[in-house]
């Protein structure tokens, strides 16, 4: 594995910064830490999970799709059930999520209060989630295969 890109892939790629997007990883000083190989299959094992799941979830899109266009095909009248024998299944409009719009909000409470005491209602009535931990794997292979990737198409 190279050490530092040469120098006519460097030209094109950002410094490298703290995240998980660095093509030197070995190399980079932000992923330097201590080595426990026995968490290697454990790792290995939940990046190949996260894949198929990746997988799976785009493929059960697909067939959702698939099985709402059928149903409106089918000519049923709107939220009667199909019945395929062993199983049966229906397609009834939902209502969609309800959002807020912070920037029209700010720009009406401003109108109504002011915009200092818009901005001091909106700070009173924020709230931030509880702190939570991520884990960030990367397969370190994947960066010698990205980089094998850009000397043959330099």
């Amino acid at each position: 594995m190279l050490s530092t890109p040469p120098a006519q892939i460097r030209k094109y790629l950002p410094p490298c910064s703290p995240c998980p997007s660095c093509f030197w990883k070995e190399d980079c000083p932000h992923f330097k830490g201590s080595l426990h190989p026995e968490w290697e299959a454990a790792l290995a094992q939940l990046i190949n999970l996260k894949t198929q799941k990746k997988a799976i979830e785009e493929e059960i899109g697909e067939l959702e799709s698939r099985l709402k266009v059928a149903y409106q095909l089918s000519h049923t009248v709107r939220g009667e059930w199909i019945n395929t024998g062993k199983h049966t299944f229906r397609v009834i409009p939902q209502n969609g999520r309800v959002t807020l719009d912070r920037k029209r909000l700010n720009e009406e409470l401003e109108t109504l209060l002011g915009e200092q005491d818009a901005r001091t209602l909106l700070a009173r009535c924020e709230k931030q989630g509880e702190p939570f931990e991520r884990l960030y794997a990367i397969r370190m292979e994947k960066a010698e295969l990205q980089l094998d990737s850009l000397i043959k198409n330099t």
